[in-house]
């Protein structure tokens, strides 16, 4: 057992070194001796204390064939930033790479020759799906590689802030559609640098605008923000869509979306088609104008409110879930049918 050990603890301090656990990123490594920090494994590499090392006197080689630092972490990557040089002119296949999980590798970046008297900045975007990095010596043909001063950022999630979370009221009476406007702001940080676009969804029964109250509805909008990374307070508006029959429509979601980084977010929006109400302003006939508000004949669909005497000399047909109310003294005499 103490055998054992002692094997262990020997190749821990040789470069063969293998630390369970996963990196948080932003992870940053500048130091290469000793025991790898959490998440990093290594084999066959060596430890720079001297010029080699790209900053202070502290940096990574790969010496011989199938060296290699590898590197776990536990959340999406944006971009690895290292200095690389090589340790004399160096030949062969050195390679940085990415997996999701550790088997099956994708090439990031690859070297037949590296200059062996400076470091040089390499800078990648590694896929969101990545969960291991490494730094391997495919094939050494002369002389080292070495590596220093790993920085691997985090894909920051964007925050999208919808002000009110919550519309009700979109309502129209039927055949009058669409329903006014109501609107929401929109707010947001952690925006991919250099601009991009927030995405507006419509749902079902309702659609979207970024440009006015009565103008620019669709299936979706947009709005686009700066290189600044943020968006303050710009207004959408929302309205519940023409030609809805008479019902609710509530608990629907407008999708909000962009700024890269799988930001999102909703809004939840409610609203009615209801009966309109059509009352008379004096006595007469049900068919005629003039019997009714605004000369408008009560239709199928209609509330009736009679406050005089109405007769119908034709049929008269009411969709279910309509109503028709006689106030007292006065009268709606049928000669025809009378179907609700």
């Amino acid at each position: 057992k103490s055998v054992y050990l002692k094997l262990l603890l020997g190749m821990l301090l040789c470069g063969g070194g293998d630390v369970m656990g996963q990196a948080t990123l932003p992870l940053s490594r500048t130091a290469w001796g000793g025991t790898p920090p959490t998440g990093w494994t290594q084999n066959s590499t060596t430890q720079r204390t001297s010029s080699f090392a790209c900053s202070g006197s502290d940096g990574g080689s790969l010496q011989s064939t199938g060296a290699y630092y590898r590197v776990n972490f536990n959340s999406p990557p944006a971009t690895l930033i290292y200095n690389l040089k090589g340790s004399n002119p160096t030949t062969g296949s050195y390679k940085v790479q990415e997996s999701s999980n550790g088997t099956v590798w994708t090439d990031v970046s690859s070297f037949t020759t590296i200059s062996g008297s400076s470091c040089s900045a390499q800078s990648h975007t590694l896929l969101s799906t990545s969960r291991y990095v490494q730094f391997i010596y495919i094939l050494k043909g002369g002389g080292n590689v070495d590596i220093d001063d790993v920085n691997i950022t985090a894909v920051v999630t964007p925050t999208l802030t919808p002000t009110p979370a919550t519309l009700t009221g979109l309502t129209y009476i039927f055949g009058s559609g669409p329903s006014t406007a109501s609107s929401f702001t929109i707010s947001a940080s952690n925006l991919t640098a250099g601009g991009g676009t927030i995405t507006f969804s419509e749902s079902t029964n309702y659609e979207v605008s970024t440009t006015s109250a009565t103008t620019g509805f669709g299936a979706t909008a947009t709005l686009p923000y700066t290189a600044t990374g943020t968006l303050a307070n710009n207004t959408v508006w929302v309205r519940l869509k023409a030609g809805r029959a008479i019902g609710n429509y509530n608990g629907e979601t407008i999708g909000i979306s962009g700024g890269s980084g799988n930001g999102s977010a909703s809004v939840t929006v409610s609203g009615n088609v209801t009966n309109a109400t059509i009352t008379s302003t004096q006595n007469g006939d049900w068919d005629s104008g003039s019997t009714w508000a605004g000369g408008i004949v009560p239709g199928s669909t209609d509330n009736v409110i009679i406050n005089h005497d109405v007769f119908a000399t034709a049929s008269v047909t009411r969709d279910n879930g309509t109503t028709t109310t006689v106030n007292a003294i006065h009268k709606l005499r049928m000669d025809n049918d009378y179907v609700n």
